[in-house]
């Protein structure tokens, strides 16, 4: 008899978009880069919770720093849901680096493909 592939789902993402928005007001001046983060579920079964942490990677090197993270209840195998980033800045952060989407990152749910959890995108 054959294999049978394992019942298990597989979720991955994509940035769709990233900007960079400059809000000016009477008494300061900030910036916020935005994104739209695309997670998919790809498997073929249901994935139970897992949490996207978000990490800023400066441009040249030098260490990644953590900036927040959503908790997600779980995603239908199939399923396909945006999230949405967005970070205050005191500066204008344009070419600074990237920020660095890691779903699932304590590898929580088991799934076919542990190794394509990450995406990457540029702040423009």
């Amino acid at each position: 008899g054959g294999v049978c592939p394992l019942n298990l789902p597989d979720l991955t993402g994509s940035w769709t978009s990233m900007a960079v928005k400059q809000v000016t007001t009477t008494t300061f001046i900030q910036w916020f880069a935005y994104g739209n983060l695309r997670v998919t579920n790809q498997g073929n079964a249901n994935a139970g919770a897992f949490v996207i942490k978000f990490y800023f990677v400066p441009t040249g090197g030098g260490g990644e720093v953590f900036l927040s993270q959503r908790s997600l209840l779980g995603l239908l195998q199939g399923a396909i849901t945006n999230i949405s980033f967005r970070r205050q800045y005191t500066s204008n952060p344009s070419g600074t680096g990237s920020i660095r989407a890691v779903i699932d990152e304590g590898n929580i749910v088991a799934e076919s493909n542990e190794a394509n959890n990450e995406a990457v995108r540029s702040i423009p």
